[in-house]
């Protein structure tokens, strides 16, 4: 198939090559619907403009790019420190933007590196563009981190913790400590670590004889992992006629708000309310509570992600590689002990 070009482009839109070079280097004066059309035309034919004269097409830039959902979120900032640290020791440089969990900003981000020659790239993917990732996957070296895509094409390697036991054994604690009425506080469930955090969770209930469904009344979930969420879905739940005796956070970058919202509004942990979390929160032994958590170290994610993409830059050939992390439960005391449920408690719940 020929290379495709921006007149290519122009062309299938019914715009002009200017305006769809003002699409892809997010000028804002072109009219939203246009914008719309040009990169969903973009999207399906996995167009990438690229920047750079093309006698210098072998060049080695020494760049790498890395994509993550949120800068902010203390997890993936780790992972990315622990990155650059290995890959400036290694003579790389790396270049980390944000993406919001935005599939347009994503591809715009993805369409940059490429048009610049980055000779690696890493993403948190919002898994919206997937079909485009795997056309890329077969271009430029390509390193998943703790979202996978579930294709047959792609090419590349993926870097991932176990969230579906991690929050089973959460959740699994919870149920061993009598508690019943279970709030969990997630994100995005179309993610593929949201599925595995949702399955986890509904096994572990399942194995209780409570069943989680939409009919489930203490699921909160967001379209985000911004700070935020964390304090109004913890709003939600502990609002309801009859709250949780328990809160699963199951994404860190949810958690410190979440227990922001406890604190403001009285709550005593874990005398009126117990709380966990999946995920290592940064300064934890500083908190108020000592808080029960599943985790790993995110600098051993950072690590084992730089190792592939280096590896795979010399090595483009190499077959897919997955390592995927287990977590540790850390008990706590963020936990109470309910007394057994009564035997008429146990009927209503099916067990």
């Amino acid at each position: 198939m020929a290379e495709l070009k921006m007149k290519d482009i122009a062309r299938l839109c019914g715009v002009s090559t200017a305006t769809v070079s003002r699409v892809v280097n997010n000028d804002p004066r072109v009219n939203p619907q246009t914008v719309e059309r040009v990169r969903e035309t973009i999207r399906e034919l996995g167009f990438v403009p690229n920047t750079v004269a093309r006698n210098l097409r072998k060049t080695k830039t020494g760049t790498i790019g890395m994509l993550i959902s949120d800068i902010s979120n203390s997890y993936f900032a780790t992972i990315a420190r622990e990155v650059d640290r290995y890959l400036r020791a290694a003579g790389y440089n790396l270049m980390v933007v944000s993406t919001d969990d935005d599939k347009d900003q994503e591809a715009i981000y993805l369409q940059r590196f490429i048009s610049s020659q980055a000779e690696g790239i890493i993403l948190n993917p919002t898994n919206q563009n997937d079909e485009l990732l795997v056309e890329l996957s077969g271009r430029v070296p390509m390193v998943l981190v703790e979202r996978m895509i579930d294709h047959p094409d792609f090419r590349g390697d993926s870097v991932n913790s176990n969230y579906y036991q991690g929050i089973l054994e959460l959740t699994g604690y919870l149920l061993q400590m009598g508690h019943r009425k279970i709030g969990l506080i997630d994100c995005e469930r179309s993610l593929s670590t949201g599925k595995h955090r949702l399955h986890g969770f509904a096994q572990a209930m399942g194995q209780a004889g409570i069943t989680v469904d939409e009919h489930y009344p203490y699921l909160a979930c967001s379209e985000s992992f911004f700070a935020m969420d964390g304090y109004n879905n913890a709003k939600s739940l502990m609002q309801r006629e009859d709250p949780p005796t328990a809160v699963l956070v199951a994404h860190s970058g949810l958690a410190s708000n979440a227990l922001r919202y406890f604190k403001h509004n009285g709550y005593s942990i874990p005398e009126d309310l117990s709380v966990a979390c999946y995920g290592t929160l940064p300064n934890h032994d500083l908190f108020y509570i000592d808080l029960c958590y599943s985790g790993f170290p995110p600098y051993d994610v950072g690590a084992r992600t730089a190792e592939y993409i280096v590896s795979r830059i010399q090595n483009p050939d190499l077959d897919n590689r997955e390592t995927v992390f287990e977590s540790k439960l850390f008990p706590g005391g963020s936990v109470r002990r309910l007394a057994a449920p009564s035997a008429s408690e146990m009927m209503e719940q099916g067990q």
